[in-house]
Protein backbone atom coordinates (compact mmCIF):
# COMPACT_ATOMS: atom_id res chain seq x y z
CA UNK A 1 0.00 0.00 0.00
CA UNK A 2 1.52 3.57 -0.81
CA UNK A 3 1.87 6.53 1.54
CA UNK A 4 1.67 9.36 0.25
CA UNK A 5 2.25 13.86 1.14
CA UNK A 6 -0.29 15.91 0.68
CA UNK A 7 -2.35 19.16 1.08
CA UNK A 8 -5.88 18.67 2.49
CA UNK A 9 -8.03 22.38 2.29
CA UNK A 10 -9.52 21.80 5.71
CA UNK A 11 -13.67 21.73 5.09
CA UNK A 12 -12.51 22.95 1.73
CA UNK A 13 -10.89 26.22 2.81
CA UNK A 14 -7.76 26.32 0.61
CA UNK A 15 -6.77 29.49 3.21
CA UNK A 16 -6.71 26.90 5.72
CA UNK A 17 -4.56 24.22 4.41
CA UNK A 18 -2.94 20.82 6.20
CA UNK A 19 0.39 19.38 4.86
CA UNK A 20 0.46 15.60 5.28
CA UNK A 21 4.49 15.10 5.34
CA UNK A 22 6.59 11.68 5.63
CA UNK A 23 6.51 12.04 9.10
CA UNK A 24 2.28 12.35 9.17
CA UNK A 25 1.59 10.59 5.68
CA UNK A 26 -1.72 9.93 4.04
CA UNK A 27 -2.27 6.34 2.68
CA UNK A 28 -3.48 5.72 -0.85
CA UNK A 29 -7.11 4.79 0.15
CA UNK A 30 -7.41 7.48 2.69
CA UNK A 31 -7.68 9.74 0.17
CA UNK A 32 -11.07 8.84 -0.41
CA UNK A 33 -11.87 9.33 3.03
CA UNK A 34 -10.64 12.77 3.19
CA UNK A 35 -12.07 13.71 -0.20
CA UNK A 36 -15.76 12.81 1.76
CA UNK A 37 -14.98 14.56 5.16
CA UNK A 38 -13.57 17.90 3.16
CA UNK A 39 -14.71 18.15 -0.51
CA UNK A 40 -13.44 16.61 -3.90
CA UNK A 41 -11.05 19.49 -4.52
CA UNK A 42 -9.57 19.22 -1.20
CA UNK A 43 -6.69 16.77 -1.42
CA UNK A 44 -3.87 18.92 -3.38
CA UNK A 45 0.26 17.68 -4.53
CA UNK A 46 -0.76 14.38 -3.59
CA UNK A 47 2.56 12.08 -3.99
CA UNK A 48 3.12 8.66 -3.11
CA UNK A 49 6.59 8.20 -1.42
CA UNK A 50 6.59 4.81 0.40
CA UNK A 51 5.36 1.68 0.21
CA UNK A 52 4.19 -0.56 3.36
CA UNK A 53 2.62 -4.12 3.45
CA UNK A 54 -0.75 -4.05 4.53
CA UNK A 55 -4.44 -5.59 3.19
CA UNK A 56 -7.41 -3.69 2.23
CA UNK A 57 -9.03 -5.50 5.35
CA UNK A 58 -6.65 -4.04 8.05
CA UNK A 59 -6.37 -0.43 6.01
CA UNK A 60 -10.25 -0.35 6.57
CA UNK A 61 -9.58 -1.20 10.02
CA UNK A 62 -7.28 1.24 10.60
CA UNK A 63 -9.43 3.95 8.93
CA UNK A 64 -12.26 2.97 10.75
CA UNK A 65 -10.54 3.43 14.52
CA UNK A 66 -9.12 6.78 12.75
CA UNK A 67 -11.86 8.24 11.38
CA UNK A 68 -15.12 6.04 12.64
CA UNK A 69 -16.88 3.09 11.33
CA UNK A 70 -19.60 5.10 9.92
CA UNK A 71 -17.85 7.33 7.99
CA UNK A 72 -15.41 4.47 6.28
CA UNK A 73 -18.71 2.72 5.63
CA UNK A 74 -20.05 5.46 3.88
CA UNK A 75 -16.86 5.91 1.62
CA UNK A 76 -15.91 2.06 1.30
CA UNK A 77 -19.91 0.71 0.97
CA UNK A 78 -20.67 -1.15 4.17
CA UNK A 79 -18.33 -2.94 5.11
CA UNK A 80 -16.31 -3.47 2.21
CA UNK A 81 -12.33 -2.90 2.12
CA UNK A 82 -10.72 -0.13 0.05
CA UNK A 83 -10.34 -0.91 -3.87
CA UNK A 84 -7.29 0.32 -4.58
CA UNK A 85 -3.84 0.42 -2.17
CA UNK A 86 -1.44 1.18 -4.29
CA UNK A 87 -1.29 4.49 -6.95
CA UNK A 88 -1.07 3.73 -10.41
CA UNK A 89 2.48 3.94 -12.29
CA UNK A 90 4.65 5.09 -9.42
CA UNK A 91 8.04 4.55 -8.73
CA UNK A 92 9.39 4.79 -5.08
CA UNK A 93 11.99 7.45 -4.31
CA UNK A 94 14.68 5.33 -2.30
CA UNK A 95 16.44 7.30 0.82
CA UNK A 96 13.73 8.96 2.28
CA UNK A 97 13.41 9.12 5.60
CA UNK A 98 9.24 8.72 7.06
CA UNK A 99 7.30 7.93 10.11
CA UNK A 100 5.37 4.71 9.17
CA UNK A 101 2.37 4.90 11.21
CA UNK A 102 1.31 1.38 10.84
CA UNK A 103 4.86 0.34 12.82
CA UNK A 104 5.07 3.87 14.66
CA UNK A 105 8.85 3.43 13.47
CA UNK A 106 10.84 5.98 11.20
CA UNK A 107 12.30 4.07 8.29
CA UNK A 108 14.12 4.80 4.74
CA UNK A 109 12.19 3.85 2.01
CA UNK A 110 13.82 1.28 -0.67
CA UNK A 111 15.16 -0.78 2.51
CA UNK A 112 11.82 -1.73 4.56
CA UNK A 113 14.19 -1.42 7.92
CA UNK A 114 13.69 0.78 11.03
CA UNK A 115 16.41 3.69 11.33
CA UNK A 116 18.20 2.78 14.24
CA UNK A 117 17.98 5.75 16.52
CA UNK A 118 20.23 8.08 17.73
CA UNK A 119 21.07 7.49 21.61
CA UNK A 120 23.66 9.93 22.78
CA UNK A 121 26.18 8.26 24.64
CA UNK A 122 27.12 10.50 27.90
CA UNK A 123 30.17 9.37 30.07
CA UNK A 124 28.94 9.16 33.70
CA UNK A 125 30.92 11.61 35.88
CA UNK A 126 32.57 10.64 38.70
CA UNK A 127 31.17 12.06 42.34
CA UNK A 128 33.27 14.53 43.41
CA UNK A 129 33.48 17.10 46.01
CA UNK A 130 30.65 19.16 44.30
CA UNK A 131 30.14 23.00 43.94
CA UNK A 132 31.17 25.07 47.10
CA UNK A 133 28.08 25.97 48.99
CA UNK A 134 27.03 29.63 48.60
CA UNK A 135 26.54 31.62 52.04
CA UNK A 136 23.09 33.21 50.50
CA UNK A 137 21.75 29.95 50.38
CA UNK A 138 22.01 29.56 54.06
CA UNK A 139 19.15 30.29 56.57
CA UNK A 140 19.77 33.35 58.71
CA UNK A 141 21.24 32.44 62.27
CA UNK A 142 18.70 32.47 64.94
CA UNK A 143 19.01 34.28 68.23
CA UNK A 144 18.02 32.24 71.94
CA UNK A 145 14.08 32.82 71.67
CA UNK A 146 14.07 31.63 67.63
CA UNK A 147 14.26 35.27 66.43
CA UNK A 148 16.33 35.67 63.47
CA UNK A 149 19.45 37.96 63.95
CA UNK A 150 20.74 40.28 61.01
CA UNK A 151 24.02 39.16 58.82
CA UNK A 152 26.41 40.84 59.41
Amino acid sequence: MHFCTARIAIAGDHQNVYSATEFDPISWPEIAVLQYLHGDQSITEVVPFAVAAQTGREERSRLAEKYKESIVSEVFGGRQSPGELDAPQVRIKPGVTWMNPLTRTVEVTGNGRPVEPVVPVVPEEEPGPGPDPDPADEPPPRAAGGRFQPRK
